[in-house]
């Protein structure tokens, strides 16, 4: 299993356990409405560190027929951390008795309420109460479970996946995150079913090929209003959006050397942003200010509060750049730009950061990984550029990420990929 080596030995035994059951039920020919579904590790790290860092506090898990899964133990997990608590249906005796056994052995019953019923069957269409065969009238009635949430995973492996992710948006407050796993099971009638799906709504939306495939919304204030897909005016304004678009331009000008990231990866560290409300940011790389105008745009948490980016960058001429491009994007207030080398500041910074992102020259990452992690809060982040895009370059700093003992860390490829670290 690679980056979960320093969670507890009894949480990762469970869920190879779980990996290991599968397995054997597939070879057993077991019918697959008595399998135990796991999802790949990769897709379950990325679970597990996105609710335990931005503290996920009510987590719903939409089974379905394909009943619960290893995810309801990722989550957990999470939850076991963070006071947090985990919703979850399976209405298979049979299934529901192993992951009841499963969680207990994994000490982590205590934050996760097990329904033997399902939200979605109690919804009627127009026409029918939506209702899988051969199930005994339920015990638990919708009226009963939780309303608003923080975070709702569904797979879209289900044939009411649209029924699933309408009900999921209901039932995340502003603010909340959704997540889809099994998108590569969807069809073209499924991109264009979640392409209008939030266009019509007010989030901001990134995918990616991580495991099974998935999709991350995050639900913005209020459903009133209508914008194109991805929503990238919505979430940062105007102002900020126009400088950011005048930048993707000149970055993609031949001999550019801004070497900015793509607007998908400025999504994603908006999103994780937003969803940790964090305070205190800090950046090593700031280049033309295109990542730190994300950043900081995220940074604004309404009512007078928000927090605050300190970025550095030892080329002067981008340290001009940068303060200029924050200045135009209205987020100046916001960001505190320092000149110089990175592992030379770095021992001056006196604040614990909840996230970091590392964007600078690769060779230097080796190098700057321990004091940056010096700085990180206990569940803090620290995100890194081109994990993928310069995978040999930084092979053996993923390496080192994936197997520290303090640390989890998984390789999300989204733009030149993202090696996401969480402090445990």
């Amino acid at each position: 299993m690679n980056g979960e080596s320093s969670l507890p030995a009894y949480f990762r035994g469970i869920i190879e356990e779980c990996a290991q059951r599968a397995s054997d039920e597939d070879i057993e020919g077991v019918p697959e409405w008595e399998r135990f579904r796991v999802i790949s590790d990769e897709a379950g790290l990325f679970l597990y560190i996105l609710a335990r860092s931005t503290s996920r506090k009510r987590c719903v898990e939409l089974s379905g027929s394909g009943g619960a899964s290893s995810s309801t133990i990722w989550l957990a997990g999470a939850a076991s951390q963070v006071d947090g608590e985990v919703i979850s249906w399976e209405t298979n005796p049979r299934r529901l008795d192993k992951l009841r056994n499963a969680l207990s052995r994994a000490r982590l019953s205590p934050h996760v309420n097990l329904f033997s019923s399902d939200p979605i069957w109690h919804r009627k269409s127009e026409d029918s109460v939506i209702a899988p065969p051969d199930v005994t009238e339920p015990d638990v009635l919708i009226e009963e479970t939780p309303r608003l949430c923080d975070l709702v995973v569904v797979t879209m492996a289900e044939g009411d996946w649209v029924e699933r992710i309408s009900y999921a948006w209901d039932t995340l407050e502003p603010g909340g995150l959704l997540i889809l796993i099994d998108t590569f099971q969807g069809d073209e009638a499924a991109s264009k079913f979640l392409n209008e799906f939030f266009t019509t709504r007010s989030a901001a939306v990134v995918n990616f090929p991580l495991g099974e495939g998935v999709v991350l919304a995050s639900k913005l204030a209020g459903d009133s209003e209508v914008y194109p897909y991805p929503t990238d005016e919505r979430i940062v304004g105007r102002q900020a959006f126009d400088v950011l678009s005048d930048l993707e331009i000149k970055n993609r000008k031949p001999g550019s050397k801004l070497w900015a990231i793509p607007p998908a990866t400025g999504q994603f560290l908006w999103m994780i942003v937003r969803a940790m409300k964090a305070g205190h940011v800090l950046e090593i790389g700031a280049s033309s200010g295109y990542s730190g105008t994300w950043i900081a745009s995220a940074l604004d948490h309404g009512d007078g509060q928000g927090g605050m980016l300190t970025t550095i960058e030892m080329d002067g001429e981008k340290v001009r750049m940068a303060k200029d491009t924050f200045v135009k994007a209205g987020v100046s207030d916001r960001v505190e730009v320092i000149h110089g080398d990175a592992l030379e500041v770095l021992p001056t910074l006196t604040d614990q950061y909840d996230l970091v992102f590392l964007d600078c020259d690769k060779e230097f990452y080796q190098d700057l990984a321990e004091p940056i992690l010096w700085r990180l809060r206990r569940g803090g982040l620290l995100i890194a550029d081109n994990a993928i895009s310069h995978d040999e370059e930084l092979k053996l700093y993923v390496e080192d990420m994936q197997n520290h003992p303090s640390l989890a860390s998984v390789t999300v490829p989204i733009g030149s990929g993202e090696e996401m670290t969480i402090v445990l």
